[in-house]
């Protein structure tokens, strides 16, 4: 095994997005657990992202990206804002190969495919290693195989993820879960009167959000004092006439008295403070950090079999899994954990366990500090 260099390793940090979403997340909390006598990490995202703030609360070094997220304006989608975005997007490429060289980065992490693609192209040029955080299970047509070759490492945030790689690129793949912070631990709360259903996320059509919405009918009729919580915002266009659609359908069903819409959130413990369980209705789904943020809060999570939720929800123990689309499946879980709060706490304080023991941020940390380790063993034996 090579000497590895006691020098400073420097970690170029690249997201496009501009809410705080799960990948960004993620992100923060690779920020405040970096280990600093080892790793000075830099983080490039666009001007109005989130990241910039959160940086300057942990005295983390930022530098704009030169091209907006698509999730920003509705401009994207017109032929001169698709333009200008090919234009941003191939300057930053020449722009972050000449940073990478001045600021002597050792390591560029791209946290969202778009990054990935653009500094596949620029750590090519710089001959830098790179490597993809995969937060999402969809692919992306012919470019997925660009940034497959162009990465040094790829961490995939699940085996949902990982099983879209094709055979030839799984030596690549490591998969590590998200983590979360205890900080959000809350333990001895009374919900013994509590019928609050919450959900929590981007308001989308992926996000099942219409599904719940019709199960509701069903379990008003037979819990009246029930009301879904709905956490969250819409990102695009498309998700405010989704967003639009769904507050219509409650008012079409009657039960818009039991459905509450408190947008986007920033006090997570207090949103879940409100609850006695968790619904994600997703319909695709990556992973889903927000179960493991309700699980590590003491909550039974109630969710579509698919993807990520199926991996982390032990059903029956931590939580419920239904097939997805039954919406009458998903309303009787539901009322289950309603009825019965024997069965709602103790699948909950065995959620907490599970979290605490899986899904905590000092693991994930630790373990993509390994893969950094690893890039830079493979450098200094081609050096």
């Amino acid at each position: 095994m090579p000497k590895i260099s006691q020098e400073l390793v420097k970690i170029l940090y690249l997201d496009s997005g501009i809410g705080l979403a799960g990948g960004q997340i993620c992100l923060v909390e690779i920020l405040k657990l970096l280990d600093c006598s080892r790793f000075k990490p830099i983080v490039m995202s666009p001007p109005g992202s989130l990241l910039r703030s959160q940086c300057s609360d942990l005295s983390v070094d930022w530098i704009a990206l030169s091209f907006e997220s698509t999730h920003l304006t509705s401009r994207h989608h017109s032929l001169g804002g698709k333009i200008l975005d090919v234009v941003c997007s191939g300057y930053s490429i020449f722009h972050i190969a000449q940073l990478v060289t001045k600021l002597n980065i050792s390591i560029v992490h791209a946290n969202t495919f778009k990054t990935a693609l653009v500094a596949g192209l620029a750590a090519t040029i710089s001959r830098t290693p790179l490597v993809f955080h995969d937060h999402v299970i969809l692919t992306h047509a012919v470019y997925d195989r660009f940034v497959w070759n162009a990465a040094t490492r790829i961490i995939a945030s699940s085996q949902a993820i990982a099983s879209k790689y094709p055979e030839r690129y799984r030596s690549k793949v490591k998969v590590i879960h998200p983590g979360v912070s205890s900080d959000i631990l809350l333990t001895n709360l009374d919900r013994g009167c509590c019928s609050a259903i919450g959900y929590m996320g981007r308001i989308s059509r992926e996000k099942g959000i219409h599904l719940l919405i019709e199960s509701m009918v069903s379990i008003v009729s037979q819990v009246p004092t029930a009301r879904l919580l709905i956490a969250g915002s819409p990102f695009t266009r498309q998700d405010e006439i989704y967003f639009e659609e769904v507050q219509k359908r409650a008012q079409e069903l009657s039960i818009e008295k039991n459905v509450e819409f408190t947008g986007y959130v920033t006090d997570i413990g207090d949103f879940l403070a409100r609850c006695c369980l968790l619904v994600v209705p997703s319909l695709t789904e990556g992973f889903g950090r927000v179960i493991i943020e309700a699980m590590l809060f003491g909550l039974p999570v109630v969710a579509f079999k698919v993807g990520g939720p199926s991996e982390i929800i032990e059903d029956g123990k931590t939580g419920l899994l239904v097939e997805p689309y039954d919406t009458e499946e998903l309303a009787q879980a539901i009322i289950k954990l309603l009825s019965d709060r024997d069965v709602a706490e103790h699948m909950g304080q065995r959620a907490q366990e599970v979290a605490k023991e899986r899904f905590s941020s000092k693991r994930m940390v630790e373990s993509i500090m390994q893969v950094y380790e690893e890039i830079i063993g493979l450098k200094g034996v081609e050096s």
